[in-house]
Protein backbone atom coordinates (compact mmCIF):
# COMPACT_ATOMS: atom_id res chain seq x y z
CA UNK A 1 0.00 0.00 0.00
CA UNK A 2 1.67 3.33 -1.00
CA UNK A 3 2.35 6.24 1.90
CA UNK A 4 -0.34 7.80 1.46
CA UNK A 5 1.11 11.12 3.00
CA UNK A 6 3.79 10.81 0.42
CA UNK A 7 1.21 10.37 -2.34
CA UNK A 8 -0.58 13.81 -1.17
CA UNK A 9 2.31 16.12 -0.50
CA UNK A 10 3.77 15.48 -4.16
CA UNK A 11 1.55 17.34 -5.05
CA UNK A 12 1.90 20.44 -3.22
CA UNK A 13 3.87 22.00 -5.64
CA UNK A 14 2.47 26.13 -5.67
CA UNK A 15 5.26 28.39 -3.88
CA UNK A 16 3.15 30.58 -1.68
CA UNK A 17 4.33 33.67 0.07
CA UNK A 18 3.06 36.06 2.83
CA UNK A 19 1.38 38.82 1.07
CA UNK A 20 2.48 41.36 4.07
CA UNK A 21 6.29 40.50 4.25
CA UNK A 22 6.81 38.33 0.76
CA UNK A 23 8.54 36.15 2.03
CA UNK A 24 8.34 32.29 1.31
CA UNK A 25 5.84 30.34 3.16
CA UNK A 26 5.29 27.22 2.61
CA UNK A 27 4.43 24.79 -0.79
CA UNK A 28 0.33 23.84 -0.82
CA UNK A 29 -2.34 22.82 -3.11
CA UNK A 30 -5.48 24.60 -4.50
CA UNK A 31 -9.15 23.32 -5.27
CA UNK A 32 -11.79 25.55 -6.78
CA UNK A 33 -15.63 25.42 -6.08
CA UNK A 34 -18.63 27.65 -7.22
CA UNK A 35 -20.49 28.94 -4.54
CA UNK A 36 -24.34 30.10 -5.11
CA UNK A 37 -25.53 33.01 -3.29
CA UNK A 38 -29.43 33.28 -2.10
CA UNK A 39 -29.85 36.14 -5.02
CA UNK A 40 -28.88 33.60 -8.01
CA UNK A 41 -25.12 34.83 -8.39
CA UNK A 42 -22.37 32.35 -8.54
CA UNK A 43 -19.38 33.45 -6.82
CA UNK A 44 -15.86 31.63 -7.15
CA UNK A 45 -14.46 30.22 -3.97
CA UNK A 46 -11.04 28.00 -3.31
CA UNK A 47 -9.73 25.75 -0.53
CA UNK A 48 -5.94 25.35 0.37
CA UNK A 49 -4.54 22.09 1.26
CA UNK A 50 -1.47 21.50 2.83
CA UNK A 51 0.62 19.10 4.92
CA UNK A 52 -0.58 18.87 8.62
CA UNK A 53 1.12 21.29 11.00
CA UNK A 54 1.49 23.97 8.35
CA UNK A 55 2.00 27.40 10.28
CA UNK A 56 -0.02 29.91 8.34
CA UNK A 57 1.77 33.22 7.90
CA UNK A 58 1.10 35.38 10.97
CA UNK A 59 -1.36 37.90 9.56
CA UNK A 60 -3.17 34.90 7.66
CA UNK A 61 -2.97 36.36 4.03
CA UNK A 62 -0.86 34.46 1.48
CA UNK A 63 -0.06 35.46 -1.73
CA UNK A 64 0.24 32.64 -5.03
CA UNK A 65 -0.02 32.74 -9.01
CA UNK A 66 -0.67 36.64 -8.29
CA UNK A 67 -3.33 36.54 -6.56
CA UNK A 68 -3.68 37.66 -2.37
CA UNK A 69 -6.35 35.39 -0.31
CA UNK A 70 -7.01 35.83 3.24
CA UNK A 71 -6.98 31.97 5.05
CA UNK A 72 -9.50 30.82 7.00
CA UNK A 73 -9.69 28.37 10.15
CA UNK A 74 -8.45 24.80 8.75
CA UNK A 75 -9.30 20.80 9.26
CA UNK A 76 -7.28 17.95 9.35
CA UNK A 77 -8.31 14.97 6.99
CA UNK A 78 -6.63 11.59 7.99
CA UNK A 79 -7.27 7.93 7.62
CA UNK A 80 -6.64 5.24 9.95
CA UNK A 81 -6.07 7.60 12.86
CA UNK A 82 -3.34 9.46 10.71
CA UNK A 83 -3.02 13.19 9.97
CA UNK A 84 -2.41 13.23 5.65
CA UNK A 85 -3.70 16.79 5.17
CA UNK A 86 -4.65 20.00 6.31
CA UNK A 87 -7.50 22.06 4.56
CA UNK A 88 -8.14 26.04 5.12
CA UNK A 89 -10.85 27.85 3.36
CA UNK A 90 -9.91 31.02 1.80
CA UNK A 91 -11.48 34.67 1.08
CA UNK A 92 -10.05 36.20 -1.90
CA UNK A 93 -8.64 39.78 -0.98
CA UNK A 94 -10.35 42.27 -2.95
CA UNK A 95 -8.77 45.67 -1.72
CA UNK A 96 -6.47 46.86 0.95
CA UNK A 97 -7.73 49.45 3.98
CA UNK A 98 -6.26 51.27 6.51
CA UNK A 99 -7.88 50.64 10.07
CA UNK A 100 -8.79 54.09 11.97
CA UNK A 101 -9.73 54.81 15.48
CA UNK A 102 -12.11 58.03 15.29
CA UNK A 103 -9.18 60.65 16.79
CA UNK A 104 -6.83 59.58 13.40
CA UNK A 105 -9.86 59.38 11.18
CA UNK A 106 -10.32 63.75 12.56
CA UNK A 107 -6.73 64.13 12.52
CA UNK A 108 -5.68 62.64 9.17
CA UNK A 109 -3.27 60.33 10.46
CA UNK A 110 -2.32 57.30 8.67
CA UNK A 111 -3.60 54.13 9.72
CA UNK A 112 -3.04 50.22 10.06
CA UNK A 113 -2.62 48.46 6.85
CA UNK A 114 -4.33 45.14 6.07
CA UNK A 115 -6.02 43.49 3.10
CA UNK A 116 -9.62 42.77 3.30
CA UNK A 117 -12.03 41.45 1.47
CA UNK A 118 -15.37 43.60 1.17
CA UNK A 119 -18.74 42.10 0.27
CA UNK A 120 -21.90 44.59 -0.18
CA UNK A 121 -24.96 43.22 1.71
CA UNK A 122 -27.62 45.32 1.57
CA UNK A 123 -29.18 49.49 1.50
CA UNK A 124 -30.36 50.48 4.87
CA UNK A 125 -33.29 53.54 5.19
CA UNK A 126 -32.75 55.75 7.18
CA UNK A 127 -36.20 56.84 7.87
CA UNK A 128 -34.85 59.54 10.81
CA UNK A 129 -34.01 61.88 8.64
CA UNK A 130 -34.31 61.68 4.66
CA UNK A 131 -35.20 58.62 2.73
CA UNK A 132 -32.14 57.90 1.10
CA UNK A 133 -30.55 54.46 1.43
CA UNK A 134 -27.28 53.68 3.38
CA UNK A 135 -25.24 51.26 1.89
CA UNK A 136 -24.28 48.17 4.55
CA UNK A 137 -21.10 46.08 4.14
CA UNK A 138 -19.28 42.95 5.62
CA UNK A 139 -15.95 43.33 5.19
CA UNK A 140 -13.61 40.18 5.87
CA UNK A 141 -9.87 40.19 7.47
CA UNK A 142 -7.44 37.59 8.58
CA UNK A 143 -8.87 36.08 12.18
CA UNK A 144 -6.11 37.25 13.88
CA UNK A 145 -6.67 41.15 13.33
CA UNK A 146 -8.71 43.00 15.57
CA UNK A 147 -11.18 45.87 14.97
CA UNK A 148 -13.24 47.09 17.66
CA UNK A 149 -16.41 48.87 17.23
CA UNK A 150 -16.29 52.01 16.56
CA UNK A 151 -13.05 52.23 14.45
CA UNK A 152 -12.98 52.80 11.20
CA UNK A 153 -11.78 51.05 7.58
CA UNK A 154 -10.79 53.62 5.13
CA UNK A 155 -10.84 51.71 2.00
CA UNK A 156 -9.33 53.98 -1.48
CA UNK A 157 -11.43 57.56 -0.30
CA UNK A 158 -14.37 56.06 1.61
CA UNK A 159 -14.76 55.55 5.17
CA UNK A 160 -16.85 52.89 6.60
CA UNK A 161 -17.88 52.70 10.55
CA UNK A 162 -17.16 49.38 11.86
CA UNK A 163 -20.65 48.59 13.75
CA UNK A 164 -19.88 45.12 14.93
CA UNK A 165 -16.97 42.65 14.53
CA UNK A 166 -16.61 39.15 15.12
CA UNK A 167 -14.59 35.64 14.45
CA UNK A 168 -17.09 33.60 12.35
CA UNK A 169 -17.19 30.03 11.77
CA UNK A 170 -15.05 29.72 8.77
CA UNK A 171 -11.87 31.36 10.53
CA UNK A 172 -12.32 35.06 9.06
CA UNK A 173 -13.24 38.38 11.53
CA UNK A 174 -15.70 39.79 10.29
CA UNK A 175 -16.84 43.76 10.48
CA UNK A 176 -20.70 44.83 9.99
CA UNK A 177 -19.95 48.47 8.81
CA UNK A 178 -21.66 51.41 7.62
CA UNK A 179 -20.57 53.40 4.66
CA UNK A 180 -20.22 56.87 5.79
CA UNK A 181 -20.60 60.19 3.38
CA UNK A 182 -17.64 61.78 2.34
CA UNK A 183 -19.78 65.24 3.84
CA UNK A 184 -19.69 63.84 7.18
CA UNK A 185 -16.04 64.49 7.61
CA UNK A 186 -17.29 68.33 8.82
CA UNK A 187 -15.02 71.34 9.93
CA UNK A 188 -16.25 72.79 13.73
CA UNK A 189 -15.41 76.20 14.77
CA UNK A 190 -15.51 75.95 18.47
CA UNK A 191 -16.46 79.21 20.15
CA UNK A 192 -14.43 79.71 22.90
CA UNK A 193 -14.36 82.24 25.55
CA UNK A 194 -17.22 84.21 23.14
CA UNK A 195 -20.20 86.33 23.53
CA UNK A 196 -23.08 86.42 21.41
CA UNK A 197 -24.31 89.80 19.51
CA UNK A 198 -27.95 88.93 18.73
CA UNK A 199 -28.03 92.85 16.57
CA UNK A 200 -24.71 91.53 14.98
CA UNK A 201 -25.64 87.90 14.39
CA UNK A 202 -21.59 87.35 15.48
CA UNK A 203 -19.73 86.45 18.30
CA UNK A 204 -16.80 88.38 19.76
CA UNK A 205 -13.72 86.25 21.43
CA UNK A 206 -11.81 83.31 20.07
CA UNK A 207 -12.43 80.54 18.66
CA UNK A 208 -10.97 77.28 16.94
CA UNK A 209 -11.41 75.13 14.03
CA UNK A 210 -11.23 71.02 14.91
CA UNK A 211 -12.31 68.09 12.25
CA UNK A 212 -15.16 66.13 13.41
CA UNK A 213 -17.55 62.84 12.30
CA UNK A 214 -21.02 63.39 11.81
CA UNK A 215 -23.22 60.63 12.42
CA UNK A 216 -27.22 60.02 12.27
CA UNK A 217 -28.24 59.52 15.69
CA UNK A 218 -30.81 57.16 14.37
CA UNK A 219 -27.32 55.14 14.09
CA UNK A 220 -25.08 56.17 17.05
CA UNK A 221 -26.46 57.29 20.41
CA UNK A 222 -26.01 55.96 23.98
CA UNK A 223 -27.61 57.00 27.19
CA UNK A 224 -26.25 56.17 30.60
CA UNK A 225 -28.91 57.58 32.48
CA UNK A 226 -32.09 59.59 33.12
CA UNK A 227 -30.31 63.10 32.84
CA UNK A 228 -28.51 62.59 29.85
CA UNK A 229 -30.44 65.07 27.20
CA UNK A 230 -32.45 62.91 24.86
CA UNK A 231 -32.51 63.42 21.20
CA UNK A 232 -34.43 65.43 19.23
CA UNK A 233 -35.43 66.27 15.47
CA UNK A 234 -32.41 68.20 13.96
CA UNK A 235 -29.73 67.04 16.67
CA UNK A 236 -27.14 65.49 15.55
CA UNK A 237 -24.06 63.21 16.96
CA UNK A 238 -20.06 64.23 15.85
CA UNK A 239 -16.90 63.06 16.68
CA UNK A 240 -13.96 65.12 17.53
CA UNK A 241 -10.42 64.18 18.82
CA UNK A 242 -10.70 66.26 21.81
CA UNK A 243 -13.88 66.75 24.92
CA UNK A 244 -15.81 69.66 24.57
CA UNK A 245 -17.78 71.31 27.92
CA UNK A 246 -21.45 70.96 27.68
CA UNK A 247 -22.65 74.28 26.50
CA UNK A 248 -20.44 75.24 24.14
CA UNK A 249 -21.44 76.89 20.58
CA UNK A 250 -19.75 75.28 17.42
CA UNK A 251 -20.46 76.09 14.25
CA UNK A 252 -21.30 73.25 11.33
CA UNK A 253 -21.70 74.57 7.45
CA UNK A 254 -23.02 77.87 8.93
CA UNK A 255 -25.42 76.52 11.65
CA UNK A 256 -25.04 77.23 15.31
CA UNK A 257 -24.91 74.43 17.75
CA UNK A 258 -24.90 73.65 21.08
CA UNK A 259 -23.40 70.74 22.90
CA UNK A 260 -25.87 69.25 24.92
CA UNK A 261 -23.36 66.15 26.51
CA UNK A 262 -20.28 64.50 26.11
CA UNK A 263 -19.58 60.73 26.17
CA UNK A 264 -15.85 58.99 25.19
CA UNK A 265 -15.79 56.54 22.25
CA UNK A 266 -12.82 54.79 21.83
CA UNK A 267 -9.63 57.52 22.13
CA UNK A 268 -12.72 60.08 20.76
CA UNK A 269 -15.83 61.89 22.34
CA UNK A 270 -18.73 61.92 21.18
CA UNK A 271 -20.80 65.47 21.18
CA UNK A 272 -24.65 65.60 20.96
CA UNK A 273 -25.39 68.66 19.28
CA UNK A 274 -28.84 70.42 18.94
CA UNK A 275 -29.34 73.84 16.67
CA UNK A 276 -28.71 76.76 18.83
Amino acid sequence: MPDLFAVACHFDDISVTDAYTGAAAFQGQFSSFNESAPDGTVAKKRTLSVRPGTAIPARRVIGFLGETWIVGDGNVDGIYDAAIRQAHWMKKVTTSAELLTPAQVCSGTVGYAMYVSKDYLKDTVNGVTDTEYDPFWDIYAGMTEAAPKGSYLKIGATLFRVRGSHIESAGFLLMQCDEIDSNNIVTLTVQTGAAFDPITDTFTGSSATVTGIRLEPSKFYKYTSQADAKYNSGDVSCLVGSTLKVGTTVLISGLRYRVMAVQPELDAFNLHLRVN
